[in-house]
């Protein structure tokens, strides 16, 4: 009789909340709540092709301001980033590069100092849906992993690619350009 709590725990925590609740987006949304600089933790991405690009990566940060937001990728000692400006509307924010259309939905998460991104993007031929996961820090606890990746597998995405948290991120430094590329702005 002892052993029945013990196996309904078990039970209860390996059922996973259901994919309404997991895929909701966030509402209402402060703007103000996701600015400044946050790392990515993690993505689940539909393509194969960029999931072995991101596996490529030592590290990726972005810079939210009010109305656009920067990449800072770091590969190694190259570094390459990127500007675009963002439209905000609710819990949606959209940007176009070229022919891509791209929007993003922030949901719901347990993680207090994370961002969850379901980030779709379309071109006359081709779309794909993605979901990141940002933190203000370098690593998530295990439950909060646990549940990104419920939330990944709720989308009939593709395992997600964890990023190294061992591996540096780019400095508040400016690039500095070479022949070869840019060498991030954080060197000494």
């Amino acid at each position: 009789m002892e052993k029945l709590p013990v196996l309904l725990l078990a039970l209860s925590l390996s059922d996973p909340r259901p994919c309404e609740d997991l895929a909701m987006a966030l509402d209402p949304v402060d703007p103000q709540q996701f600015q400044g600089i946050w790392a990515l933790v993690a993505s689940g991405m539909q393509e194969p092709s960029g999931a072995e690009t991101l596996k490529k990566r030592d590290s990726i940060t972005v810079n939210v301001t009010g109305t656009s937001y920067t990449q800072a990728i770091r590969h190694g000692n190259q570094c390459m980033y990127r500007h675009q400006d963002l439209k905000m509307e609710g819990n949606v924010f959209s940007t176009q590069v070229l022919e891509w259309k791209f929007s993003g939905t922030l949901l719901k998460s347990s993680c207090t100092d994370c961002m969850v991104v379901k980030f779709e993007g379309v071109s006359a031929s081709q779309r794909f849906l993605d979901l990141y996961l940002f933190s203000r820090r370098r690593e998530v606890t295990q439950e909060e992993m646990d549940e990104f990746k419920a939330q990944v597998n709720c989308l009939n995405i593709p395992e997600p690619v964890l990023m190294d948290p061992t591996k540096d991120l780019l400095g508040r430094g400016q690039p500095k350009l070479t022949p070869q590329g840019a060498v991030c702005g954080d060197e000494p």
